[in-house]
């Protein structure tokens, strides 16, 4: 008998569905499209998590509609193609930098977003 290392392999064989995050939809955008949601006196939009894919370091949005999505079903979905990721970069380092600066520049020039439907710009 022989083994891979897989992480699909070591995995517990379980289905897990991304939970609700929670948040109330303001009717606005960030600059990348994304809704803005509140939930106790918080505006957020992603939340970002990174992951080493091959020889990339990615960075990916947890939130997707009204669900977050846990660290496992968020990798699977970036793996399956289900999700893409933000960015890109060739160390953690540089995709930390980039996953601050996106979130620093998501509600830029805007109260906190805008109006939903007068975003110009829908991917990352």
């Amino acid at each position: 008998m022989s083994w891979t290392t897989s992480r699909t392999i070591f995995r517990k064989s379980r289905v897990v569905m991304p939970k609700k995050h929670g948040g109330k939809d303001t009717g606005k955008e960030t600059k990348y499209g994304k809704p803005i949601y509140e939930k106790n006196g918080d505006l957020y939009s992603e939340r970002s998590m990174t992951y080493k894919i091959d020889d990339k370091y990615v960075n990916v949005p947890s939130i997707h509609g009204q669900y977050e999505y846990g660290e496992d079903e968020l990798y699977d979905a970036v793996v399956s193609g289900r999700i893409k990721p933000t960015s890109a970069h060739g160390s953690v380092v540089e995709a930390r930098k980039a996953a601050k600066q996106r979130s620093n520049e998501m509600f830029k020039g805007k109260p906190r977003g805008r109006p939903a439907g007068q975003s110009s710009e829908k991917a990352g």
